[in-house]
């Protein structure tokens, strides 16, 4: 299988020996790559082209962000799968050839996700896979936890994280491309629900390994650990917690949450599960007036209030197109914990 490695990068040349030296240390050698210079101003072109020939560039006018990089690689990749590869990720040697291998053996699968560690601390998690909650809640399996037995396994998940992992052309040409309004957060989500909608599955693959960097690049947003990802209870021993979140990427979660909730979680359960909505809203509210971020939060909510209609039109021709009946697509949100949030507000009220 000829596979397409599509890399987005915007000012990072003193970052791109990590994937680009890992990429030619694979042991899969039918595959191409793809690097889309994002409208950078550090000479990343020039560089790639002087130390790195077999690179094919795509280069940007203007800046596109994140998703509007991938899918102008995407459109230029020629390969029967794509795999996106961030800029500050190094791949193991099998890398590709474990993830082709994976694809390959489950015909169902249409995402492939790997195991990605933390660079500067390759025992914990960065990523096992997307997971989300049916209060918004949502982000990477694993995060920020030790590599254990738990995460040793192959698993269906929901889908693979933005920084790395592998997408079926034939899925990506039934689904559609990320969506570029979303800018930098819950993008790689939107993917992945849009395909299981469509009956395309993702599988964890344990055994394709990469290292990444900029686990810490958004900074943390409220409540990332109910679900699938950080425990509240683990010690605070390990990787340094990651600083609060930008403004940009504040406005972007306040905006892109409920953006994905109102797409695609049935009205039964909108409704079952108000509570926990409610619940994450408030704790995001506290966690911006607390960072003295209110204003980029409200212009978030702002956004998704002006988009309302539209997302209505799009809620409407995603039901209307989805193969899954409604009961597997409740199952692909993981059931709000009353017990988290609980003790997120004992948290807060000592803290305070």
């Amino acid at each position: 299988m000829r596979l397409s490695v599509v890399i987005p990068t915007w000012n990072g040349r003193k970052l791109l020996h990590l994937p680009l030296d890992s990429l030619r240390a694979q042991t899969h050698r039918d595959f191409e790559v793809i690097l889309v210079d994002d409208a950078s101003t550090d000479g990343t072109a020039q560089f790639v082209a002087s130390s790195w020939p077999e690179v094919r560039l795509v280069r940007l006018e203007a800046n596109r962000g994140f998703p509007g990089a991938v899918n102008a690689g995407i459109r230029a990749a020629t390969g029967e799968a794509v795999a996106l590869l961030n800029n500050d990720a190094a791949a193991d040697p099998g890398w590709l050839e474990q993830m082709e291998s994976a694809l390959l053996s489950h015909p169902e699968a249409g995402m492939v996700a790997c195991r990605v560690r933390l660079y500067h601390h390759p025992e914990y998690l960065d990523s096992a896979g997307l997971y989300i909650t049916t209060s918004g809640s949502g982000g990477c399996r694993g995060t920020c936890r030790l590599d254990g037995p738990e995460f040793a396994e192959p698993a269906w998940v929901l889908g693979p994280a933005g920084a790395a992992g592998l997408y079926r052309r034939a899925m990506l040409e039934d689904v559609g491309l990320l969506e570029e309004d979303y800018g930098a957060y819950y993008e790689d989500m939107d993917l992945a629900l849009r395909a299981q909608f469509r009956g395309w599955k993702c599988l964890y693959w344990p055994q394709a390994i990469c290292l990444h960097v900029g686990s810490a690049t958004y900074g943390s947003l409220p409540l990332r650990g109910e679900g699938s990802g950080v425990d509240l209870r683990a010690s605070q021993a390990g990787p340094p917690t990651p600083p609060p979140a930008s403004d940009r990427v504040l406005f972007y979660a306040a905006r892109n949450y409920p953006t994905i909730l109102l797409k695609f979680l049935p009205l039964r359960i909108l409704l079952a599960d108000s509570w926990a909505i409610a619940g994450y809203e408030l704790n995001m509210a506290w966690f911006a007036w607390r960072h003295r971020q209110l204003a980029p939060y409200l212009r978030g909510r702002l956004a998704f209030l002006k988009a309302l209609p539209g997302l209505l039109a799009l809620r409407r021709r995603i039901a209307q197109t989805r193969l899954l009946d409604e009961a597997s697509a409740v199952a692909l949100f993981e059931r709000p914990r009353p017990r988290f949030y609980l003790e997120a507000l004992r948290r807060k009220v000592q803290g305070a």
